[in-house]
């Protein structure tokens, strides 16, 4: 492909060629920045800085001669990694790793002393079939959890961040746990109910394929989410609930019962949903009862 016109901005090295990296690749050099990719796998690394209009660094330590290095590898590797980078040469730039659960100085401190270290994490679901720089577009908008042991770090990882359109969201070093984990039942709830719900459609109807079901309940989950843009929580809810349909809510409850454990989903999600309606209405009480 033709190499991107470079624009100013930081030079990016890229050690990793998976689903994160390869988005990463794609989305910094067609926003212009120069960037160089490594990985274990030469062959790997090649295709894909051939297919973005990357750099290919033949050698980790090359990564070295760029303004951040972002180390889109396995937890268990970021600290290999970064040691055999921060090694490598006399000086080493600012290293981030895209890991969620845990902070830069956390995963690489230890191999990396003296480094400024932090996370870039997207917080967004790229595929495991994101490969070779197909996935363009997932970044616009889209925020990035950021940190960093220093303030000229944590600056280099907002620019990195503007510069694909992203948006970030400061988490503190020690709630990236937390911040992951809740990520995760997001990301992974969604995914389970639309599929379950998809399955139990099946199950119920006697249709033929669940590929239109999935994408129709899947149209829905995006028309809901998009909704938390505007609204907040419980302004956003919509449905039996919502109105205040019990009957109906009971109804549901008993079509569900032999529908492969969906029940069970159905009531946890509802009982939640009733609690955050509740709080809610507290706070507008509380407000209304404020001078």
């Amino acid at each position: 492909m033709a190499t991107p016109e470079r624009h100013e901005g930081p030079r990016v090295g890229i050690a990793g060629t998976g689903a994160v990296a390869s988005a990463l690749a794609a989305e910094l050099a067609s926003a212009g920045l120069a960037v160089t990719v490594w990985g274990r796998d030469a062959g790997a690394a090649a295709r894909l800085a051939l297919a973005t209009g990357a750099a290919h660094a033949q050698e980790l330590a090359e990564l070295g001669a760029a303004d951040a290095a972002i180390l889109a590898v396995s937890d268990g590797a970021a600290a290999e990694v970064a040691g055999a980078l921060a090694s490598a040469r006399e000086t080493c730039p600012p290293l981030f790793h895209t890991g969620g659960p845990t902070s830069g100085a956390a995963s690489m401190g230890a191999a990396a002393p003296g480094v400024e270290l932090g996370s870039i994490h997207p917080l967004v679901a790229v595929p495991r079939a994101a490969r070779d720089g197909v996935a363009r577009g997932r970044f616009e908008g889209m925020p990035f959890a950021v940190e960093a042991s220093g303030a000229e770090a944590l600056a280099l990882a907002r620019e990195i961040a503007a510069a694909v359109g992203a948006v970030c969201i400061e988490v503190p070093p020690g709630a990236k746990l937390v911040y992951h984990a809740l990520a995760t039942l997001v990301a992974t709830g969604v995914v389970t109910l639309v599929d379950r719900a998809a399955r139990a459609l099946l199950e119920a109807s006697d249709g033929e394929s669940a590929d239109a079901f999935r994408r129709a309940y899947g149209r829905l989950a995006l028309s809901a989410a998009a909704n938390l843009d505007e609204l907040d929580g419980a302004e956003a809810l919509t449905g039996a609930l919502a109105r205040g349909d019990e009957a109906l809510i009971a109804r549901h409850r008993a079509a569900l019962e032999e529908a492969s454990g969906t029940r069970a989903l159905y009531d946890a999600i509802t009982g939640a949903a009733r609690e955050m309606l509740s709080a809610a209405e507290e706070r507008g009480a509380a407000e209304e009862g404020s001078p």
